[in-house]
């Protein structure tokens, strides 16, 4: 299971998802585990080529990524400020109940192999209106990569930091290699409290099935991410650990391996939860080891954070 891509999904079925929705306008952006997108279906439900092509390619993007929640009827475009992609205005769609039919109907032809797992839900404007928008999840594939099989998408796709690109060659002969393959990512929980918030230790996990050489990460600080001096790494201190240039930098000493399943500490993150700052976290970073790089955004939110989240619920699926 995908479990950050579960969490954000798990928000859209709640009875008051619509407010949610209703509050992203200028706010909300998207990152490696959400996509907004309009849509152009008739009001008979059949899906509109673009659609197709769009749902086609955020399959395979999500799928051989780390998973993700396409939500649609919602504009989204990049800021002049930071470039990200951000909800500019709402289009909600109808009828829900139709559109969330052909998009089932279609889920087997829109990849090969198709991917199971998928669901939908749909977020009424007004109960019982059959208008409004819809949230799709698209579960992380574990086995062979997934190519993308709508209209002039026969490719393999992955999920950058806020966009799909093309799977690199290297990518994809790591996928189908025989040799087991390390995964690394960033998580956090809580180490312990101070006066006015909690400090978050941030963890670099393998979850892949081969060990993870050479592993390294960068953490880029942002306004709201505030990295202590004496942040380290935590088994045996077995990193280097360095502030630069609005960054902190961490890198394997020789020898070091990180075997599946197993973390390592590295930094110290001050979270308040009073006084200025409060409210979620993106820390944007970027990891790597002998074979594998990723470049995303970890969310950190509020609600987790308030129910200190611990070290035993660190998953490793």
């Amino acid at each position: 299971m995908s479990i950050a891509a579960r969490a954000i999904f798990e928000q859209y079925k709640k009875d008051d998802a619509i407010l949610q929705v209703n509050e992203m306008v200028g706010k909300e952006f998207e990152n490696h585990l959400l996509d907004f997108k309009e849509m152009r279906t008739d009001s008979n439900g059949d899906l509109a080529d673009s659609d197709r092509t769009t749902y086609s390619i955020a399959l395979s993007g999500f799928g051989n990524s780390d998973g993700g929640v396409i939500v649609w009827g919602v504009e989204c475009k990049p800021t002049s400020k930071d470039g990200r992609d951000v909800v500019q205005s709402l289009k909600p769609v109808k009828p829900l109940s139709k559109i969330i039919y052909a998009l089932r109907r279609l889920e087997p032809s829109m990849t090969s192999p198709a991917i199971s797992g998928i669901e939908h839900t749909e977020v009424e404007q007004i109960k019982g209106s059959d208008s409004g928008f819809i949230a799709t999840y698209v579960p992380k594939v574990e086995a062979l990569p997934v190519m993308a099989m709508g209209k002039d998408t026969q490719r393999m796709y992955y999920r950058g930091s806020h966009s799909f690109s093309y799977m690199p060659h290297w990518m994809v002969a790591d996928r189908f290699s025989r040799r087991p393959q390390p995964k690394l990512e960033m998580d956090w929980f809580v180490q312990e409290e101070y006066p006015d918030g909690v400090k978050l230790q941030i963890v670099t996990k393998n979850i892949g099935r081969g060990i993870a050489l050479h592993s390294s990460f960068t953490l880029k600080h942002t306004k709201y991410l505030s990295l202590n001096d004496y942040s380290y790494a935590g088994v045996d201190r077995d990193f280097i650990l360095a502030l630069r240039d609005k960054q902190t930098v961490g890198w394997a000493k020789p020898g070091n391996v990180l075997h599946p399943k197993q973390y390592i500490q590295n930094a110290l993150l001050n979270f308040p939860l009073r006084g200025y700052g409060v409210g979620d976290r993106i820390i944007p970073f970027e990891i790597s080891c002998d074979g594998f790089f990723e470049q995303g955004e970890m969310l950190v939110t509020l609600n987790a954070v308030e129910n200190h989240r611990r070290l035993a619920d660190l998953q490793f699926d």
